[in-house]
């Protein structure tokens, strides 16, 4: 199990649940609705006289989609229920206790922090990609160059078939020629977006 400890220091897992996965803080108090990926916070203010929901709770938000849930102790509990916590490792449901005195803004805005660094070095890397293979076009290169340069910067297979499905090009990141058994529509795993100008779809590109 992954653990961040350095987000908020005095924050302590209860569930062993892998908490690499994407997290948006969402404060249960404040909105009730849920969507995939939330980091639920809750001061779990109803929890401890009620046994049916302490039976069902972490079920019922790895239902919904909640990543992990963050329950801040001292108002209404001393600690998660062990019923709570029992469910949470059956089902991989990352669950913390976060102590009173760490108001819920600190942790929301260190993960939020997080997540737009995250994404604005994501946002450079694919802005720095999309100009590499732009100026080879630019220049000239054939096919086969954009698509084995591709393949090199992102570090995986890159496959471009025309609208029949029939093999264009495909390269390895290492550099050696990479050829499908099947084409992109039954490639398990592959991330395929169509070629498409003025509204006719021409290929498709795969990253396998």
């Amino acid at each position: 199990m992954l653990v961040r400890r350095d987000v908020v220091d005095p924050l302590d897992v209860v569930g062993p649940g892998d908490v690499g996965r994407v997290l948006r803080a969402r404060n249960h108090e404040a909105e009730v609705r849920r969507a995939p990926g939330d980091l639920l916070l809750t001061t779990a203010y109803n929890l401890g006289d009620d046994p049916a929901l302490q039976r069902t709770l972490a079920a019922r938000m790895l239902e919904a989609g909640v990543a992990a849930m963050v329950v801040k102790c001292g108002y209404y509990l001393e600690s998660v229920p062990y019923t709570v916590r029992r469910q949470a490792d059956e089902i991989d449901l990352p669950v913390f206790e976060l102590p009173r005195e760490v108001p819920f803004v600190e942790l929301s805005q260190s993960i939020y922090e997080r997540l737009v660094s995250g994404s604005y070095a994501r946002l450079q890397r694919s802005a720095g990609i999309h100009r590499e293979l732009v100026r080879l076009v630019v220049d000239g290169a054939d096919l086969g160059t954009v698509v084995r340069r591709a393949a090199a910067m992102l570090g995986n297979p890159v496959v471009v078939e025309d609208d029949a499905g029939r093999p264009l090009a495909g390269w390895r990141a290492d550099g050696r020629p990479h050829r499908l058994e099947t084409g992109l529509a039954e490639a398990p795993r592959a991330v395929v977006v169509p070629v498409v100008a003025r509204g006719v779809t021409h290929g498709r590109v795969g990253l396998i």
